[in-house]
């Protein structure tokens, strides 16, 4: 099947950020250049995460209905898919504490929690390209992180030791380290959650026991909402958030992490995306909703 690979109209939507209509637009696209360079980086740098997320998740439902991966992997919309996720990661750890700061980094949740594209068991061409590139952006996302532990590879040192991440070396590990176990134990990830608990938040550099834990957790959302609102009678309670919190505490309890606030709002980071809660009152909120569901 054929892919028309134009966008056609702009992707548009409300954006909060600058109080008025913004799109990713045609122009935008034709300048991000695979592999991806800095100059491509910087068009999408300026916007808030909350944008970058409903434009990946546009991106990957046009995929998606033209076809899927196998036809429409390619293009724009395959450069598009990379640079906004490259973006994410950069924003997931964005420093600062203005109020532009905050506002930037909301939302800006780990890759294995965004919108994504299906991945294939026995990947063959642009499916193939589809697993590489995610592999990249994981290794992007470990690189921003600051992981930088690499052992016995050329390729995983160079793409992740120097202050620069290395798209090159990234790509060539990518496609020749071997096996995801072989590359989890080169990049020291096999045993350990990693720093920040980033093999967790990976796509597809993760245990398979990771992925499904990720899976029901977030599966299991909907319902822990559900049991707090049978059994919550405080007005005005986040039972969203509060159900974000059990299920966040959740993953460190199944990946024998201690329970403190501190590892608590990190994991919730990962999970759902930053907040400006600290990790005393973290910890507080994640304890009255252990109480409303009886734990």
């Amino acid at each position: 099947m054929r892919c028309d690979v134009d966008f056609g109209s702009p992707i548009e939507t409300d954006d909060s950020w600058h109080g008025a209509r913004s799109s990713l637009s045609d122009q935008h696209i034709d300048a991000i250049a695979f592999p991806v360079g800095d100059a491509a980086l910087e068009l999408l740098r300026e916007r808030p995460a909350r944008w970058l997320v409903m434009m990946l998740k546009e991106v990957c439902s046009r995929i998606i209905r033209s076809g899927g991966v196998s036809s429409c992997y390619v293009g724009k919309y395959r450069k598009a898919y990379v640079t906004l996720n490259l973006v994410l990661n950069e924003h997931f750890v964005i420093m600062g504490d203005g109020k532009e700061d905050r506002a930037a980094r909301k939302g800006a949740i780990a890759p294995a929690f965004r919108p994504r594209l299906p991945l294939a068991r026995m990947p063959k061409g642009r499916e193939r390209d589809l697993s590489n590139d995610s592999q990249v952006i994981d290794l992007h996302f470990f690189h921003c992180l600051g992981q930088r532990r690499c052992m016995g590879d050329d390729n995983a040192i160079a793409a992740l030791s120097g202050r620069q991440f290395d798209f090159d070396a990234a790509a060539r590990f990518a496609t020749v380290g071997g096996s995801t176990a072989t590359k989890l134990q080169k990049l020291g990830l096999t045993e350990a959650p990693g720093i920040g608990f980033c093999r967790l938040g990976a796509t597809v550099l993760r245990l398979p026991s990771d992925a499904k834990l990720r899976d029901r957790l977030v599966n299991n959302l909907a319902g822990v909402e559900t049991q707090l609102s049978v059994r919550c009678r405080t007005n005005g309670a986040d039972l969203a958030g509060w159900a974000e919190l059990l299920q966040a505490g959740e993953a460190l309890k199944k990946l024998d992490i201690e329970l403190t606030g501190r590892n608590l709002r990190d994991m919730h980071v990962l999970m759902f995306g930053h907040s400006n809660t600290r990790s005393d009152s973290v910890l507080r909120k994640y304890r009255s909703a252990r109480e409303w569901v009886g734990e």
